[in-house]
């Protein structure tokens, strides 16, 4: 029988999120190189981590809809998730009873990317 150890299990873990971080850097590199190109791989690896922070308190946890708050982000702005300015943001995130996957929906159909 095979075992597999809490430390183990931990390090797959880290591994998997790494590998999506350097997966997303190179994404948002070739697709947003205007928004990209003022930051190195350390800040937008700060800027990716923050952002994975942002939006699990949205419920957004999906490495899809994680990706597009990340460009949601690059375009409108860090904080474009409580920023006065980007009321369609805001009305959709105050929606408690939905899914991180729906507010990514309702997010696409109110300013597509």
């Amino acid at each position: 029988m095979l075992t597999i150890r809490k430390e183990q299990v931990e390090k797959l873990g880290e591994y998997i999120t790494e590998t999506f971080v350097l997966n997303t850097i190179k994404q948002l590199r070739e697709k947003y190189t205007r928004e990209t190109n003022n930051k190195d791989d350390n800040n937008l690896l700060d800027f990716i981590h923050h952002g994975i922070e942002k939006a699990e308190k949205h419920n957004i946890i999906e490495r899809r809809d994680i990706v597009i708050y990340l460009e949601y982000m690059l375009i409108y702005g860090e904080d474009f998730d409580t920023d006065k300015g980007n009321k369609w943001a805001i009305k959709v995130f105050r929606i408690k009873n939905l899914t991180g996957e729906e507010k990514i929906i309702q997010l696409l159909k109110k300013k597509p990317l």
